[in-house]
């Protein structure tokens, strides 16, 4: 589904990677800490080496708001949505105490009767950094998650009657990362290094969640019932479920008071994970320009771009009226672009420590299907070597 906009900003990004690295390879390249732009912008990771048994540790917290619904690059309103052939009509799914013996058997309506309003996804992720070698560096990133979903209720089989609204949380570990940082060569202000890292399964793809039905306030049920689901939709899980490839490439440079670089990665879905599904492959590419004003402040610009491929398989316990139950309505494209700004400690106490924030709103998005749309992302860091 990659749409060749997005293939030709990545190849692009990669051919600009090349062409700077080799304007000055003849330096031994090093790496300078004491720049508040001596790092990339606090939304790219593994972007800089450590220096021969330097470490350093980072913390990260992110946060992506999405609102609303969209098909292709159209948005949808909620009422739009609930008018929408469900694919999955006509199916079993168990709602209620699951812990019963026999808990309630309902058959998915044919149009879709609870539609996402709004997401919060926040993300904490402490990062470990240690320089192997001069040419190697080690890296491990632990994440926890927190998702918070707002849905929208439709009554009955179809129509646009609202029930109600209701909120669904999941949270808990995601999957760890780990990654080397490789120099292939560079110059004293250009650097080019690989990032050949691994994802590993350790966030859950099986949790629960409790959902308004469209039954609720008939034949008798409180109109804010909240019944149980044995799964809920894929966008609400907290892992992949597969130890997936992590290949990259990433430039970085400086000259006086401005630095820049670029990454090209990609996260690659070896095979199906116990749930007979795999997340879909993704492709970024990004770039960047940081001009540092003063020894211990620098601004950031940066555009980024990302290709998400659809599921392939299914977990056929996720099931029921919300669209994103649908492993069809997933995949997208999307183009964003990001501010930041950047502090560094120059001395007593916070020498060498990083204080960073970066905001970031789309300017391009297509989804496959009937998906949500993103609204914005910000990331908030402090990193200390030593």
């Amino acid at each position: 589904m990659y749409s060749s906009t997005l293939k030709n900003s990545i190849m692009l990004a990669a051919i600009t990677f090349l062409v700077l690295y080799n304007a000055g390879k003849n330096v031994r390249a090093e790496h300078i800490h004491n720049r508040a732009d001596s790092h990339a912008p606090i939304g790219v990771m593994g972007d800089h080496l450590m220096n021969s048994g330097e470490w350093m540790v980072s913390y990260r917290f992110m946060n992506m708001h999405m609102d609303g619904m969209r098909s292709g690059t159209d948005e949808l309103s909620p009422a739009d949505v609930a008018q929408l052939p469900n694919a999955l009509a006509g199916e079993s799914m168990r709602m209620g105490n699951l812990a019963d013996a026999s808990p309630r058997m309902v058959t998915v309506p044919g149009a879709y009767r609870i539609v996402p309003v709004d997401m919060d996804m926040s993300m904490h992720m402490l990062g470990l950094m240690y320089g192997v070698t001069h040419d190697v560096t080690a890296t491990v990133m632990l994440n926890y998650l927190d998702k918070e979903m707002k849905m929208r209720t439709y009554q009955g089989m179809a129509g646009t009657d609202v029930v109600g609204q209701f909120t669904g949380k999941t949270s808990g570990i995601g999957d760890t990362r780990l990654a080397a940082l490789i120099r292939l060569g560079g110059s004293g202000s250009h650097n080019f290094h690989l990032n050949a890292g691994i994802s590993l399964p350790t966030g859950s793809i099986t949790e629960r969640g409790s959902v308004l039905p469209p039954f609720a306030g008939m034949m008798g049920t409180a109109s804010d019932e909240r019944v149980d689901i044995d799964r809920l939709a894929y966008s609400m899980q907290l892992g992949s479920g597969t130890v997936d490839l992590m290949p990259g490439f990433t430039y970085t440079a400086r000259d006086d008071s401005i630095s820049w670089g670029g990454q090209a990665m990609a996260t690659l879905r070896l095979y199906d994970n116990k749930e007979d599904y795999r997340l879909g492959d993704v492709f970024e590419a990004t770039a960047w320009v940081a001009h540092q004003w003063q020894p211990w402040m620098s601004t950031s610009a940066r555009v980024s771009a990302r290709s998400e491929g659809e599921i392939r398989g299914r977990d056929t316990v996720i099931t029921g009226s919300n669209p994103l139950s649908d492993p069809v309505n997933t995949g997208r494209d999307e183009v964003n672009l990001l501010l930041g700004v950047n502090f560094m400690g120059t001395g007593g106490g916070v020498k060498n420590q990083r204080l960073a924030l970066e905001v970031g709103v789309p300017v391009y998005e297509k989804v496959e299907g009937v998906q949500m749309s993103d609204d914005w992302s910000l990331t908030l860091g402090l990193q200390t070597a030593f």
